[in-house]
């Protein structure tokens, strides 16, 4: 990897965000973005801490923020602070890994792998590199890959697919949304008939706008456990 891309990725992450967010991070994007053209956009790369030491499989041109370490930081902080030794995790929505792989860690770093975590990701082409991601970094006896959206009842429903970015589009950046006439079929699981028995205590929820369907399948589950809810 790029002496520079390292060098970023040890700042100080009051740093990288400041980076990120700052006028020059536009032209910061298209230097990086030059490092990977002749392998191809899609590479396995070291990560930034929350997460230093693990390497996902990613977009390089789309994902830098799991590379810097900069990715949604409100959630990484609600993870960091609220999961414990023990406890049950569940991540709809977990698209190519980035929140289950900082959850696993937690859990093998303060239980000794008791502890589990379910990642919910119904894309195919997602779920694929989803579970790579998982094994890249040694966490299948932590991580449960379901290959399911979340919602509000259990079956099969059609979504829509969606595009980040319409004029690039790649597999990784995929997203979803519910439709009748939509062209995949997926299956479908609420929370309250997969975890029938089972305690949940955290539950991420990033499902592009269904998270009122996730909740509505979740309302036994919801009352008897009462888990940390982040979204």
């Amino acid at each position: 990897m790029n002496w520079l891309v390292r060098l970023g990725q040890r700042l100080p992450r009051s740093w990288r965000f400041a980076l990120a967010r700052s006028p020059i991070a536009p032209l910061l994007r298209r230097y990086f973005n030059r490092f990977y053209r002749r392998e191809g956009r899609i590479v396995v790369v070291e990560l930034a801490a929350p997460l230093e030491g693990h390497q996902m499989k990613l977009d390089w041109q789309t994902d830098k923020a799991f590379v810097f370490g900069t990715y949604e930081p409100d959630v990484v902080t609600a993870i960091q602070q609220h999961l414990r030794p023990g406890m049950i995790a569940v991540d709809c929505g977990a698209h190519i890994g980035y929140h289950t792989l900082l959850m696993a860690n937690l859990m093998a770093k303060c239980v000794g792998k008791t502890g589990k975590v379910y990642a919910f990701e119904p894309l195919p082409e997602n779920f694929s590199v989803l579970c790579e991601n998982i094994a890249l970094n040694g966490y299948e006896g932590i991580v449960i890959a379901e290959k399911k959206a979340v919602g509000a009842q259990t079956g099969r429903q059609r979504f829509r697919r969606g595009r980040w970015h319409p004029e690039d589009p790649d597999p990784l950046t995929s997203v979803s949304r519910l439709d009748p006439e939509g062209e995949l079929e997926v299956e479908v699981v609420a929370l309250d008939d997969y975890f029938v028995d089972e305690r949940v205590d955290f539950i991420k929820v990033d499902v592009e706008g269904a998270e009122e369907m996730v909740l509505k399948g979740a309302q036994r589950l919801l009352r008897r456990w009462a888990p940390t809810l982040v979204g």
